[in-house]
């Protein structure tokens, strides 16, 4: 029997590529896990919380001083300021090589006008620093604006001021404080501030 050969195969570089190739398959990547948010076990809403000096007011509401206790803090400042006055007199004095005796050859208007500036410093700095100055410390009483919060520079100087000039009127400006339920002064309204007591004397 005779056997055909078979027909030779074409060289690879005659070899056609199929038109449409095949798709390689490629893994997926694996899909990412959401985590569920928090139970939360409190049936209240998530509401924002309310800031700390909201909350401490609210726990403890502020009473108005008493007449007292800012007679006690006014005496003990102005006799602090007294003390610092003479001294200024006695130093002045020793410098200018003039006895005590003699205090009336001092220029009036300089020197009242440093104490006057020493007065106002005094009130300002510590009002506005935490609101007490050192006979409201002792007093237990404290400088807060209408709405409880702590004093700042401006508003504690023009406390001052008007305060001052409510003494250089006879002190008519600080009889609001002693007679009405608020117990604010001329300088307290005039401010927007309020004195309130920290504890009962």
């Amino acid at each position: 029997m005779l056997k055909v050969p078979a027909a030779p195969r074409p060289p690879l570089a005659v070899r056609r590529t199929p038109d449409t190739p095949k798709l390689r398959s490629m893994a997926r990547p694996p899909a990412r896990v959401e985590r569920e948010p928090a139970l939360q076990c409190s049936d209240e809403p998530d509401t924002p919380r309310p800031p700390r000096e909201s909350v401490r007011q609210a726990a403890a509401p502020q009473r108005v001083s008493g007449v007292a206790a800012r007679l006690v803090a006014a005496a003990i400042d102005h006799c602090l300021l007294l003390a610092v006055d003479l001294t200024v007199i006695y130093f002045t004095l020793r410098l200018s090589a003039l006895p005590l005796s003699e205090w009336q050859a001092l220029s009036p208007v300089p020197l009242l006008a440093f104490l006057l500036l020493v007065k106002v410093s005094y009130f300002c700095a510590f009002t506005a620093v935490g609101g007490q100055t050192i006979g409201k410390m002792a007093a237990h009483i404290q400088v807060v604006t209408e709405t409880g919060a702590p004093v700042d520079g401006a508003r504690a100087m023009r406390r001052a001021i008007v305060g001052v000039a409510s003494a250089l009127m006879l002190g008519v400006g600080f009889v609001p404080a002693l007679v009405g339920t608020e117990r604010r002064a001329l300088h307290d309204r005039f401010a927007r501030t309020r004195v309130i007591a920290l504890r009962s004397v």
